[in-house]
């Protein structure tokens, strides 16, 4: 029946059009070819992928800086466990002297 065939093509729009923008943060970029004027659709297309790329470079920053964070958490709680190594050995010397 032609309604099935509705249902599938409404249903697979659903997941192509996430598809498509999931794409473009993998560098997939889209255009349109033809004899009529694509200018306008093939602009907002290339806006989008600017978009695309420009979001993930601040998901990219974002997450450098949470490692850093982490990484200097880290050192310092280092720094901190080497203290008080330091200072358990310097008391343990005192207390043999």
């Amino acid at each position: 029946p032609s309604w099935v065939f509705a249902l599938i093509l409404f249903f697979s729009w659903i997941a192509a059009v996430p598809a498509m923008i999931i794409a473009l943060f993998f560098g997939i970029r889209y255009a349109f070819e033809g004899d009529e004027d694509t200018t306008a659709a093939n602009d907002f297309l290339s806006k989008a992928g600017s978009f695309a790329d420009g979001v993930q470079s601040e998901l990219q920053k974002e997450k450098e800086a949470e490692e850093k964070k982490a990484e200097e958490k880290k050192a310092e709680e280092k720094k901190a466990e080497e203290k008080k190594a330091e200072e358990k050995t310097a008391e343990e010397i005192k207390s043999v002297e």
